[in-house]
């Protein structure tokens, strides 16, 4: 059984729990409304953009964007580490291609997503 914090206040005697089968369940009702990023902070987190997105995006769309998202972390983790051992053996070029382009296409020819993380 998870232990520790709650991410936000919940209302005690709104919230119950009840055992299903194998399964203990619980119902938190919360004080504030909104989504949480997890239940117990530093437990899995929710991406709670794909999840607010979820209401309105259909499934196909949906996985196009958890694989865009992956592929940019992916990318930025290489450029990391090409920074870090470019910085270790002293290369100085600047050269952090990764071999794709922005506007290149993905396996399935579809074009990747613009990333409006920063709007």
């Amino acid at each position: 059984m998870a232990q520790g914090p709650l991410f936000a206040q919940v209302n005690k005697s709104l919230s119950t729990w009840w055992i299903d089968g194998e399964t203990v369940e619980f119902l938190l009702h919360k004080v504030l409304k909104g989504n949480w990023k997890s239940v117990i902070p530093g437990h899995p987190e929710v991406d709670l953009d794909l999840l607010e997105g979820s209401k309105y995006l259909d499934d196909s769309l949906l996985k196009r964007i958890q694989a865009e998202k992956a592929r940019k972390k992916a990318e930025d983790a290489a450029a990391a580490a090409a920074a870090a051992t470019a910085t270790t053996t002293g290369d100085t070029t600047g050269d952090s291609s990764s071999g794709a382009s922005a506007d290149s296409t993905n396996e399935g020819g579809v074009p990747p997503l613009e990333d409006n993380a920063s709007s």
